[in-house]
């Protein structure tokens, strides 16, 4: 009896473990974002390049890491141990420009996103609960040229899954140097309808 309710249960556990795995395996084919942090990060990477975000952190990491490696008496770790804690934290461009992106906390300071509803455990965000996007350009962007907003707009519509920039509405903020982005309503459909007692035929 016992053997039989413990294979019972093991064979239970087991279907469920295999539907549960699945159904991530499947969620994970469509490739939709969720959580806070992994959309922040998926909308950084799209305006990353325009607004200059990754250049700028290179710049915070060059002056953090020529900080530390000074001699101890000027408040450094020294040339040997401040490279090798550099190094850790922060790393330097690889061959050919690639470089470690920033924290997600670091990536907030250059975008924010707005939703739509409020934050429920067990059911964390989705791009379709982004409602706006408020993106900040550094010194290394050309905020001044005039396609500059439309052009990090397309890069936003393309990280929001919209198919176009035209979806999106936006408001330049030049003394705060941001632009908000935001999803267009969709169209109102008028159902079109037949007045009672019309004959549809005459």
């Amino acid at each position: 009896m016992n053997g039989d309710l413990v294979l019972a249960v093991v064979g239970t556990s087991a279907g469920a473990g295999s539907a549960v795995g699945a159904w991530a395996a499947l969620w994970w084919r469509d490739r939709v974002p969720f959580g806070q942090r992994q959309l922040v990060r998926r909308t950084y990477v799209h305006v990353d390049e325009l607004v200059g975000a990754t250049k700028t952190e290179n710049q915070v990491r060059a002056g953090k890491r020529f900080a530390v490696q000074r001699p101890i008496w000027f408040g450094g770790l020294g040339k040997n141990l401040g490279r090798a804690w550099a190094d850790i934290w922060w790393p330097v461009p690889q061959f050919g420009g690639t470089s470690a992106r920033p924290h997600t906390k670091r990536m907030g300071a250059y975008v924010r996103l707005e939703f739509g509803r409020p934050k429920r455990v067990g059911r964390p965000y989705r791009i379709w609960d982004i409602d706006a996007v408020t993106v900040w350009w550094t010194s290394e962007a050309a905020a001044l040229v005039g396609e500059f907003p439309k052009n990090v707009g397309r890069k936003v519509a393309q990280a929001l899954r919209l198919e176009g920039v035209d979806q999106l509405e936006w408001t330049v903020d030049y003394d705060r140097g941001c632009i908000r982005y935001t999803r267009k309503a969709p169209p109102v459909e008028v159902p079109m309808t037949m007045p009672v007692g019309v004959n549809a035929d005459a």
